[in-house]
């Protein structure tokens, strides 16, 4: 108790215990007593405390629906916010826990869908590196993306349904957060087919899926494979002629330019190349003939030139929030993938 009033005298904030003790003591002259005390907190933290307990025990779990209805997915992150925290400070730095399922896709629809897809999003990839190194006012990657959404009169894609669970006030990086973020996730999907499936899945393939990213870590991983696979092979040198930080980049850092700075890279390097082509696959048998003809060729075509397509596949899928186009990049991004045989 001693350790806790000198904890809660130094932090400015209650402790857990003292918060306890005043919903235990439950009427206001008490709680004021031993609040003067430091003994336990003050009633308008129990009060506090008592509204925020009870919308959290209250909050209608909907619109979280049936797992039937679509893939469920629980997302942990860590954020700032300069807020009036229900503790006195303006400011926060905790752990929020969000639910979200996206609605309306069907296993056969996403198999459907994800072939067509893929072949629009490499029919695009080479449409915009065509126009890049033979057009003096072609956009950006980012630009000529939205230049085709507007072109083709794309509509907006359904809202994803979303459910903020309540904050965790507690250092992020902190085991016990983490565990409570977890343990919470699991208690929100435990009575749904799919959390049993994943269950399954794990049991049966292990390590495979003991971790998984969220996109952008997954993408600056994806860079830093890159990077590694080209060390010693002259690409730091040449990006360090137009850009800074080059070491950084290749690890995966300084994110989103290493994704850009490579995707210039392979402009030039394609540039004489395109010149002479009209499609996708025309410039994929090409590299194909000349990697078979050079190691060297094969080496920068395996690890650079067709992993950089494979970003760009993956940019593009993020951004238009397909989810069949999504699980097939990540599938051919991830180590076990030979995407020299398959893209």
């Amino acid at each position: 108790m001693i350790g806790n009033i000198v904890n809660g005298i130094v932090c400015g904030r209650p402790t857990p215990l003292q918060i306890a003790l005043g919903v235990t003591l439950s009427r206001k002259s008490l709680i004021e007593d031993f609040s003067v005390l430091g003994v336990t907190c003050t009633y308008d933290e129990v009060r506090l405390f008592k509204g925020s307990a009870a919308a959290s025990a209250s909050r209608d779990p909907s619109p979280i629906g049936s797992a039937e209805d679509g893939l469920i997915q629980t997302i942990a992150y860590n954020f700032d916010a300069e807020i009036a925290s229900p503790n006195g400070l303006t400011s926060t730095h905790p752990l929020a826990l969000l639910i979200t399922q996206k609605i309306g896709v069907l296993p056969l629809k996403v198999l459907t869908k994800q072939v067509l897809s893929v072949e629009l999003s490499k029919s695009l990839d080479f449409d915009f590196f065509k126009a890049v190194t033979s057009q003096n006012s072609s956009p950006e990657f980012g630009g000529f993306n939205i230049q085709h959404a507007r072109r083709e009169g794309k509509e907006l894609k359904a809202s994803t349904k979303s459910m903020y669970r309540p904050l965790i006030d507690a250092k992020p990086s902190g085991p016990t957060t983490i565990k409570t973020a977890m343990e919470e996730a699991k208690r929100l999907t435990t009575n749904l087919q799919l959390y049993h499936i994943a269950l399954n899945v794990q049991l049966a393939f292990g390590d495979d899926f003991s971790n998984r990213l969220g996109g952008m870590h997954f993408l600056m991983s994806f860079v830093g494979a890159v990077g590694s696979l080209m060390s010693n092979s002259g690409l730091e040198n040449i990006m360090k002629a137009a850009f800074g930080g080059v070491t950084k980049m290749l690890t995966g850092k300084n994110y989103p330019q290493n994704t850009r700075a490579l995707r210039l890279v392979v402009e030039e390097v394609l540039r004489d190349t395109l010149s002479s082509l009209s499609s996708y696959q025309e410039l994929f048998d090409e590299l194909s003939m000349k990697a078979e003809a050079s190691r060297t060729t094969k080496h920068w075509v395996n690890n650079l030139i067709l992993p950089v397509f494979l970003m760009m596949i993956f940019v593009w899928a993020e951004r238009e929030g397909d989810w069949a186009l999504h699980l097939w990049a990540v599938k051919e991004m991830s180590p076990t993938s030979s995407h020299q045989d398959t893209f």
